[in-house]
């Protein structure tokens, strides 16, 4: 088994912990159907910065 070093930039797991955090706190009492529309807003608001790129 090889192991690897992954170098990450300072701070970026915290950001990552705090993004989890907050929709893990979003999502915590919503129905399944109240998650598909959370998830389904989420996609569009990202397509109009995806299609520039």
């Amino acid at each position: 088994m090889i192991k690897s070093k992954v170098k990450t930039v300072k701070g970026l797991v915290k950001q990552l912990r705090a993004v989890r955090d907050k929709m893990n706190a979003e999502l915590e009492h919503m129905t399944s159907e109240q998650r598909t529309a959370y998830f389904q807003k989420m996609r569009e608001k990202k397509k109009p910065e995806q299609q520039g790129v």
